[in-house]
C-alpha cells in the first residue's frame, strides 16, 4: 500500500485516536459520560459531543497542521442548534 493511501486515512486515524482517548479517561475517572455525533442534511457535523448530565460539549476533530476557518462551520452552525444546553465547544 502506498503512502498516498495512509495519508487519506490520516483523518480517520487521529479521530479515531483522539475518541479512544477520551473514552479511556472518562473510564478512568469513573465517570458515565455519554458520546454523539451530529449531522444535518446539509452536511454540517460535528465528530464529537459530550453529554455532562444534559449540558454539551461539541468537539470537533481535525489532523491538519494548519488552523482553516473551516474547521469552526460545524461547531459555529450545531451551537446556534443547541442555545444553553451547548458549553466550551473545542477544537483538537
Amino acid at each position: 500500500m502506498g503512502r498516498q493511501y495512509f495519508s487519506s486515512l490520516r483523518g480517520s486515524i487521529f479521530e479515531t485516536f483522539v475518541v479512544s482517548e477520551l473514552v479511556k479517561a472518562r473510564f478512568n475517572r469513573m465517570e458515565n459520560t455519554e458520546f454523539y455525533f451530529w449531522r444535518d442534511s446539509n452536511g454540517n457535523e460535528i465528530d464529537l459531543i459530550a453529554d455532562y448530565v444534559g449540558r454539551l460539549m461539541p468537539i470537533e476533530i481535525k489532523p491538519g497542521k494548519t488552523l482553516n476557518r473551516d474547521f469552526f462551520s460545524g461547531l459555529e452552525k450545531w451551537l446556534t442548534l443547541a442555545g444553553n444546553r451547548a458549553f466550551s465547544p473545542a477544537l483538537i
